[in-house]
């Protein structure tokens, strides 16, 4: 008896645990249909008459006749293939790329209220900018500006993690240091606006809103390779990054994970992908905490699903948010840091609000 219960349970678990699977399979094809359809949508809006009739035309000329839709003249063509396109794929990569950076740093650090900012990296980033805009020691075109951004990104992740490794401080330590760096670098960078002209100092200020305008298909192609070396190191990380989010060091070790490897190892990436899409595109804030946390709501913990998750829903949001900022005001385009922090930030205080209300029912 004893037994064909003990089946019975085990049939009814198993069952269980694929009626989930199914579940979050369907979420995660269900977000990628809304992210395409986002996409397609965004290609045809904007300031230029731009229909998706004309496209079809273009492309199929006898579906264009049956419409009635001209194809897309030369300079449209060159809208749509030359500006929007990459503006909408980079928009999408830059979202996947915060959002699971935010997830990897939220199951390191045991902390939910954790971005791929946490390190200090935005601040650092920042401040090199403002040198390269500033003094502009590789010439007057932006190669400073990205190289001098990227670079004290790096600088920050080294004195962080070196530390941490050094030292072996934790999550809490590290989190610590982060914060540290963050208020010195943020302090430099408030010197260096201080001291800049005019022109330059609306040029700082216009790049630490982030913004998609004038991206370059290798901007995008830099971006998306190293974010995908990222991500197969991230999925393969999975089963220790669900030990540590769950149960903190103490259960991780006794289950033959290391930390502080897997800490550094992860954040070590993260600082550098983050580091990467900051230089290129500025600041972009909140994806990195809304995101996962959606996902959770939607997904589950589970990082082999949460990671994939966290990136559809990330470039949702940027793309989404991005379409607002050059559509809503047209012809003027409000950089989309500003919209994500107008929309994230209220956005961000209802989830943390629905979240305790879920525990206290």
């Amino acid at each position: 008896m004893r037994d064909k219960t003990a089946d019975r349970s085990a049939s009814l678990t198993a069952e269980g645990y694929l009626r989930q699977e199914r579940k979050k399979n369907l979420v995660l094809i269900l977000l990628t249909v809304v992210l395409l359809a986002a996409a397609i949508i965004s290609l045809f809006i904007g300031s230029n008459d731009l229909r998706f009739s004309n496209f079809l035309s273009s492309a199929i000329p006898s579906l264009g006749e049956k419409l009635g839709a001209a194809p897309l003249t030369k300079i449209q063509s060159g809208i749509l293939w030359q500006l929007r396109l990459p503006r909408v794929l980079c928009a999408m990569v830059v979202g996947a790329v915060l959002a699971v950076c935010g997830t990897i740093m939220q199951a390191t650090t045991g902390n939910i209220m954790a971005s791929p900012y946490t390190t200090g990296i935005s601040s650092a980033a920042a401040f090199g900018a403002a040198i390269g805009i500033l003094f502009q020691p590789l010439g007057s075109g932006g190669a400073s500006t990205v190289v001098f951004a990227f670079a004290f990104g790096m600088v920050d992740a080294a004195v962080v993690y070196g530390i941490t490794a050094a030292t072996n401080l934790g999550a809490g330590g590290m989190i610590l240091v982060g914060v540290a760096l963050n208020f010195l670098f943020s302090s430099a960078n408030s010197l260096l606006q201080y001291i800049a002209s005019d022109d330059k100092l609306s040029q700082i200020v216009h790049w630490s809103f982030g913004t998609l305008t004038g991206v370059t298909w290798m901007q995008i192609l830099v971006i998306a390779a190293s974010f995908l070396v990222a991500m197969i190191v991230f999925m393969r990380l999975a089963w220790p990054l669900n030990v540590m989010s769950s149960g903190g060091d103490e259960s991780a070790k006794a289950l033959g994970v290391d930390p502080n490897r897997v800490r550094v190892v992860s954040g070590v990436l993260v600082t550098i992908v983050a580091a990467i899409t900051i230089s290129f595109i500025g600041v972009i804030g909140f994806v990195g905490l809304v995101a996962p946390h959606v996902a959770r709501i939607l997904i589950g913990s589970e990082h082999r699903k949460l990671l994939p998750g966290s990136m559809l829903l990330g470039a949702l949001l940027v793309l989404i948010a991005d379409t607002i900022g050059r559509t809503i005001v047209a012809p003027t385009v409000i950089p989309v840091g500003v919209v994500l922090s107008v929309v994230g930030a209220p956005l961000f205080v209802y989830l943390i609000l629905a979240q305790n209300r879920r525990r206290l029912y």
